[in-house]
């Protein structure tokens, strides 16, 4: 078996990772854990057998989880196909393990972002958890400040897709916005 064949095989175990958390119920508020691979290469040119394959993964974990179990998980189905046969071998890099971010919606920050937003926008803000990694986990982690993941998306379904995109009028005002969260923050 070529190294893409190995590696389809390999996706398709972990798939059934996904299938799994597909079944979680997640905390209310919260998105369910998912895993997808996100970018798969192999191959050198079209008339050659491919002796490497490499792909990356993306596991994003839930209030209920850690990231030492859900990596544990990855890593016993890896060492299965090698334990199997030793032609499986593989090098496993972690390139992103951000903390989780769960800010409160009463913290006393995100109700100066509420009101800022209101200040500017004349509209309410609409609150809502999703899985992924930010720069807010990492400074919510390491010094206990609420870092919400909070800013001008179009659309709680266009963010993280391909061809994501933002609304020029949109990112104008949440300049405003933050701004306005300064001022109130530091008054």
């Amino acid at each position: 078996k070529n190294a893409i064949e190995k590696a389809v095989r390999v996706m398709v175990e972990l798939y059934k990772i996904q299938d799994r958390l597909m079944t979680v119920t997640p905390p209310p508020g919260f998105d369910k854990p998912c895993l997808s691979i996100a970018l798969f290469e192999g191959g050198m040119a079209a008339n050659v057998h491919p002796d490497s394959a490499r792909f990356w993964f993306d596991r994003r974990v839930n209030i209920d989880e850690n990231h030492e179990e859900a990596l544990s998980e990855i890593v016993s189905v890896l060492d299965a196909f090698k334990a199997r046969n030793p032609a499986y071998a593989y090098e496993l890099q972690i390139t992103n393990n951000r903390p989780f971010l769960n800010v409160p919606e009463d913290h006393p920050f995100v109700d100066i972002c509420k009101r800022s937003f209101k200040e500017i926008t004349g509209r309410e803000l609409k609150m809502y958890r999703r899985a992924g990694g930010s720069d807010g986990g990492n400074i919510n982690h390491f010094n206990g400040m609420a870092i919400p993941n909070f800013g001008a998306a179009l659309d709680y379904e266009d963010g993280g897709k391909p061809n994501e995109k933002i609304d020029v009028n949109a990112y104008l005002e949440f300049i405003k916005v933050y701004m306005m969260i300064c001022v109130n923050a530091l008054s």
